[in-house]
């Protein structure tokens, strides 16, 4: 079992929400390209939060 600090999981929280608001920006440029309606920051999280969960850890698992 791992030991984790609050320093390092505020770290880590914020590796992800700034990953997540990249990715968020990308999905908001792409949609521009696409005419679609933009998605909030709130609705994109609801409706890929856990593929975005999935693709973080898996995106860190392939940098460290």
């Amino acid at each position: 079992m791992q030991n984790h600090s609050k320093q390092n999981i505020k770290e880590h929280d914020t590796d992800f929400t700034n990953w997540l608001r990249k990715l968020w920006i990308s999905n908001c440029d792409e949609r521009d390209n696409f005419r679609e309606p933009k998605l909030s920051m709130h609705q994109y999280w609801h409706q890929y939060k856990w593929w975005l969960r999935r693709e973080y850890k898996f995106q860190r698992g392939k940098a460290e």
